[in-house]
């Protein structure tokens, strides 16, 4: 809890044992609805802290990181441009480079080109089904 902090000013960092537990209290619930239901919401979020707590020790790392969590959600893809409008290339760069190889590089190792475009063809005739407004009539 104290991680993410660190690039907080000096006041803010003073109270992050006020802010962890003001956090435990608040998301308690959530966090054991996550892991009673075997969710991946609680390791999103670690890896969403963990990168943002090394931005400035360790960028490849935490752009690594915060690639992995796009692999859990989509949506940390925005962070990927947060950290290219800040000034953090290289996470940002590293970031991408981790989407890439985990999104395009490790199917086709794993399943071949063939196989690896059945997968995303599967996925998209999914969300061709799911985004179908007859499908909700």
């Amino acid at each position: 809890l104290r991680g993410p902090l660190v690039q907080e000013a000096t006041p803010v960092r003073r109270r992050w044992v006020w802010v962890g537990a003001a956090a435990l209290v608040l998301a308690g619930s959530a966090v054991e609805w996550d892991l009673r239901n075997a969710n991946s919401n609680v390791v999103y979020l670690g890896l969403i802290l963990a990168g943002y707590t090394l931005i400035r020790r360790a960028p490849g790392l935490a752009g690594t990181l915060i690639g992995l969590s796009v692999s859990l959600k989509l949506f940390s893809g925005l962070l990927l441009v947060w950290l290219a409008v800040r000034g953090a290339t290289r996470a940002a760069v590293a970031g991408a480079a981790t989407v890439a190889l985990l999104w395009g590089v490790a199917p086709v190792a794993v399943f071949g080109v063939t196989g690896a475009a059945q997968l995303y063809s599967g996925w998209f005739e999914q969300i061709r089904i799911v985004a179908d407004p007859a499908a909700y009539q």
